[in-house]
């Protein structure tokens, strides 16, 4: 049988009774730190990709010639995730003019 954990060892936390039956640890989990991916794990990935020489070489094989099937989705994948690559703008930046024009049609003949 596995040692018990010494940081959730002689936690305990009251319980709320759930309408399903069950129950929830008040304050959450002891021990439970949270979880989840660490923050930018893929930018990390790609910045550690950029500086090994082995993946440089395959990606440039694949980037320089149209007829591999993957030679699409490596171009895509450079103007994705360039560190170059300018900012999206959301917002207008500068004055804006706007020109509305009314045109008011006249009386039909014979009405």
């Amino acid at each position: 049988m596995a040692e018990p954990d010494p940081k959730t060892t002689g936690k305990t936390t009251s319980r709320i009774p759930q309408p399903h039956g069950g129950a929830l640890n008040s304050g959450g989990t002891p021990g439970n730190a949270g979880g989840g991916r660490p923050k930018n794990a893929f930018k990390n990935f790609l910045s550690d990709l950029r500086s090994d020489p082995a993946a440089l070489a395959a990606f440039e094989t694949v980037a320089r010639d149209p007829k591999l099937k993957n030679w699409g989705a490596a171009w895509k994948l450079m103007a994705d995730y360039d560190d170059d690559k300018p900012a999206e703008k959301h917002a207008i930046v500068g004055p804006v003019e706007v020109r509305v024009k009314i045109v008011r049609e006249g009386r039909r003949a014979g009405s």
